[in-house]
C-alpha cells in the first residue's frame, strides 16, 4: 500500500523539499525495491488502512507519524498541523498510533512533532513562525483570532498577543498572486492596508513575517523587534474585540490552495506536480 512521504502527498500535506520522486509503498510481508519505488516490511494494522480511490493509502494519521520519524521537525509538525486542520486525522487517533509504534525507530521525534502540533495554523509559514517564535524564546502568541468593531469582522490575526495588542501576520504570497472575492492584487493590498491603518488607529500594532524573517540571518532581529513591542501595553480600554476562534479554517474561497498546496488527486499518478514547501 502507498506509504510514508507519497501517502503525504496523496493526502495533500505539505512535505518538504528532500522529500524525493520515489514511490513509498509498505507490505507486512516483504521489502523490494525497483525502479522508481520502494517497498519496505512494516505491520500496518486494518484500521491504519484507508483508500484513496483504487488505491490503498495509510491513514492521516499513520502517515504523519512515519513521515515525523524521519523529517526536519519543522516539515513534520506542519504535516501534523494541516492533517489536524483538514480534520484527516485527530489528535486521539495520533495517540494511538503513537503507542503502537512505542518502540519503532524515531518514534521520539514523532512524539515531539505531535506535542508542538497545533491544527489552527493555516499554512507551513504559520507553523515554522510559531516554532521560530519559540526558539527564540518568545512567549506563544494566540493563533487565529477576529479583530472585531462591533458586528463587523476586520481582520483574522495570524497570531495575537492580548496584553499588547500586537498582531503577528505571517506573509506569504498566495494572497496577492490569488487574490479572494475577484479582487486584483492591486486592490487586494490596499484593502489589507486601509484595514491595518484602522486597526492601528483604535491601537493595534502589527508585525508582519515574511519566509525569509525566519532564517538564521534575520530571526534575531525579528525575536528583537517583537520583544520591544511587548514591552509597553495595548491601549486599557481597546475599542476593538479580540476573539479566538477555536479552530483554524479552510481557505476554500480559493479551490486552488487551502494555505498548504492543492489537496492530491484521488488517482495516483494524476497530471499534477508533486509540490513541495521550501525548509
Amino acid at each position: 500500500m502507498v506509504s510514508g512521504a507519497t501517502a503525504a502527498w496523496v493526502w495533500g500535506l505539505p512535505r518538504p523539499r528532500s522529500a524525493g520522486s520515489v514511490v513509498e509503498l509498505t507490505d507486512p510481508h516483504r521489502w523490494r525495491r525497483g525502479r522508481g519505488w520502494l517497498m519496505t516490511r512494516a505491520a500496518i494494522p486494518d484500521d491504519e488502512v484507508a483508500s484513496r480511490g483504487a488505491y490503498q493509502v495509510t491513514t492521516a494519521a499513520r502517515t504523519v507519524i512515519d513521515v515525523a520519524r524521519s523529517w526536519p521537525e519543522v516539515d513534520a509538525v506542519a504535516a501534523v498541523d494541516a492533517a489536524l486542520l483538514r480534520r484527516l486525522t485527530t489528535q486521539e487517533a495520533l495517540a494511538q498510533v503513537l503507542d503502537r509504534q512505542a518502540r519503532v525507530a524515531g518514534i521520539p521525534r514523532a512524539v515531539r512533532a505531535v506535542e508542538l502540533a497545533d491544527g489552527r495554523a493555516e499554512s507551513w509559514l504559520e507553523t515554522c513562525g510559531r516554532l521560530v517564535f519559540t526558539a527564540l524564546g518568545l512567549p506563544p502568541f494566540v493563533p487565529q483570532v477576529e479583530l472585531r468593531v462591533g458586528d463587523r469582522l476586520l481582520k483574522v490575526a495570524d497570531g495575537w498577543y492580548p496584553e499588547a495588542a500586537l498582531a503577528i501576520e505571517f506573509d506569504g504570497q498566495i494572497k496577492y498572486r490569488r487574490p479572494a472575492f475577484g479582487r486584483t492584487p492591486q486592490q487586494e493590498l490596499w484593502q489589507e492596508k486601509r484595514t491595518e491603518d484602522l486597526l492601528r488607529s483604535l491601537g493595534v500594532r502589527f508585525v508582519r513575517v515574511a519566509a525569509e524573517d525566519l532564517g538564521d540571518r534575520r530571526r534575531q532581529a525579528l525575536g528583537e523587534q517583537v520583544q520591544r513591542t511587548l514591552s509597553s501595553p495595548g491601549p486599557a480600554y481597546p475599542a476593538f474585540d479580540a476573539v479566538p476562534r477555536a479552530e483554524g479554517q479552510l481557505r476554500d474561497q480559493d479551490p486552488g490552495d487551502d494555505g498548504w498546496l492543492a489537496r492530491a488527486d484521488d488517482r495516483l499518478g494524476a497530471d499534477r506536480p508533486m509540490v513541495s514547501h521550501p525548509t
